[in-house]
């Protein structure tokens, strides 16, 4: 989209808080992708011409000229050219900032930082010494490709206690502003902490020119002591107007207008839990963009959109965005398999997105997601199809999502306002345990399979399992195939498995008739019928348009 759209001028609530700069009209804002690229992936993304075969990318970017890096960078930002990606936004720090701050130290604000620096920060001291600032140089590329830039500022990142030179040095030097002491991350309880994010906010709005900025409180959202979060309430609603005062000042300076973005936790009560009141914030006009997501994986399929539009009510302008993450889990342990997203299964998350009132999509950890289907052909020989441009010209619209393969899968909220499922979901002999999916509108033509991954219990090989989908039986079908070079194992740990049918030790499909299917939520209802216990590692609805092999 073009930077003029986003200029368009509109009377919006901005106005009444008493800015000069007001927020574009919001049906211009509507549609499309809005990106996170975490501040790894900024450098980690890039193609960079003197990267050969067995040298890293810190070696390749010491070896590359800074006119090399430039146009690696500007040629990064041109693959989004043509897509529905509306927006990317460039995050700056975790515990620590990528750029030369004089707030929050620097990665290469260290005693030897020639030694001490490794990893992923060392690209960004090997810039540095190139005289390249990569978010400058991709802010100035995006205006040129007529993509939004915007920065996201993580306000109270995890990363990396045990890196001594990454971890942030005033919560090293003042344990009295942790939530825990001597543990726990920044109490923002603690004005002392407030100033210092405000500090940075504003450092980070100086530096770059932006048409946004983005408070990820998931990173994280543990900000005040367990006992301390209704005294924490105000003093957040406080900040976010001081935050919204920040970017109207700047917009006037900068004559265009600056938006901000909060990401916060699925539902209205889970962020309340946290200290964090977005409805509050978008009715009083302190934020363009709410996002909704879990803290990591999975994926969460199932954000109650049509919630928060209701609580935050019409008056507001503020767009409400389902954000996607890099993987999909059915239980938060670390042997169930987790598998990344696919075009698919990207589709399904969108679709069901839009048809609950999203204004638009946002993706997290884009570079974790490899956008790849693999294809298991009759010779036993294996195939992949990268669908990451696919994906990212179709997730931003209906009109590009309806009509194409899906797939909704069975997820759960983290963080959530009760504990989430941590093992397989249980499957009793003798008895039906149902589970929801919401697929948003019901296909009117083509095929529905319903896939079951099974655990290795005993008895797995043969397990007598019925399924039903609102009511209706389903039919079973053959075992799913999959490479022959794959061996299921359910000791391995944080293992991400590259398709569905590695899911589990059997994955069952189970057609459906389309007729069954509803608007919105469905109910599966799954029947062991052998003594043996089965455990589920995985559920989904695939629907496939005619024509299209599920």
């Amino acid at each position: 989209m073009h930077r003029g759209v986003f200029g368009v001028l509109t009377v919006l609530t901005a106005v009444f808080a008493g800015c000069l700069s007001v927020s574009p009209t919001a049906d211009s804002r509507k549609g499309g992708i809005y990106l996170n690229l975490c501040a790894d992936s900024v450098l980690i993304e890039p193609h960079l011409g003197r990267q050969t075969k067995g040298m890293s990318r810190e070696e390749a970017l010491n070896r590359s000229s800074r006119e090399e890096i430039v146009a690696a960078l500007n040629s990064y930002v041109d693959t989004y050219v043509g897509s529905q990606v509306k927006a990317l936004f460039l995050n700056v720090n975790y515990q620590r900032a990528c750029f030369d701050s004089q707030v929050m130290e620097s990665y290469w604000n260290l005693a030897n930082p020639e030694q001490e620096i490794s990893g992923w920060p060392r690209m960004f001291w090997e810039t540095k010494k190139k005289g390249v600032d990569p978010f400058a140089v991709c802010v100035t590329r995006c205006r040129a490709d007529h993509i939004s830039p915007w920065i996201s500022v993580r306000m109270n990142d995890h990363h990396y206690f045990d890196i001594p030179s990454r971890i942030n040095r005033m919560w090293m030097d003042h344990p009295e502003l942790r939530t825990r002491p001597p543990h726990g991350l920044f109490n923002y309880g603690r004005q002392e902490v407030r100033d210092y994010y405000k500090a940075f906010i504003q450092e980070v709005l100086d530096t770059y020119d932006v048409d946004g900025i983005e408070l990820d409180w998931m990173r994280t959202q543990y900000l005040f002591p367990d006992d301390k979060i209704a005294e924490g309430l105000p003093l957040l609603n406080q900040f976010m107007r001081e935050i919204r005062a920040i970017t109207q000042a700047k917009a006037r300076e900068r004559k265009h207008p600056i938006q901000l973005a909060a990401r916060v936790p699925v539902t209205p009560e889970i962020g309340r839990r946290f200290g964090l009141d977005a409805v509050t914030w978008a009715q009083d006009g302190l934020i363009d963009l709410v996002i909704l997501s879990n803290w990591f994986t999975p994926t969460n399929f199932d954000i109650p959109v049509e919630r928060w539009k209701r609580e935050i009510g019409p008056a507001s302008a503020c767009l409400v965005l389902p954000g996607a993450d890099a993987a999909i889990c059915i239980s938060q342990n670390k042997t169930i398999k987790q598998m990344n997203a696919t075009v698919e299964t990207l589709r399904g998350f969108a679709v069901s997105a839009f048809s609950r009132g999203a204004d638009a999509v946002y993706i997290f950890n884009n570079f974790m997601i490899p956008y790849k289907t693999q294809t298991l052909h009759p010779d036993g020989s294996v195939s992949y199809s990268d669908d990451r441009q696919a994906a990212l010209r179709e997730l931003g619209s209906p009109a590009t999502l309806l009509g194409k393969p899906r797939t909704h899968v069975l997820t759960f909220t983290d963080p959530d306002l009760k504990p989430g499922p941590t093992a397989p979901r249980a499957l009793p002999p003798g008895e039906m345990k149902e589970f929801d999916i919401h697929i948003g509108p019901k296909p009117d033509q083509g095929r529905c399979v319903v896939h079951v991954g099974l655990d290795s219990c005993a008895g797995y090989e043969d397990a007598d399992l019925s399924v039903t989908v609102n009511g209706v039986a389903c039919r079973k079908l053959a075992d799913l195939p999959r490479d022959p070079r794959y061996k299921y194992d359910n000791t391995r740990v944080w293992h991400v498995v590259k398709a569905v049918a590695e899911t589990g030790a059997r994955v069952v499909p189970f057609q459906v008739e389309l007729t069954a299917l509803k608007d919105g939520y469905n109910r599966i209802a799954i029947t062991n019928a052998k003594k043996e216990a089965q455990a589920l590692t995985w559920l989904e609805i695939h629907l496939s348009p005619a024509g299209v092999s599920p």
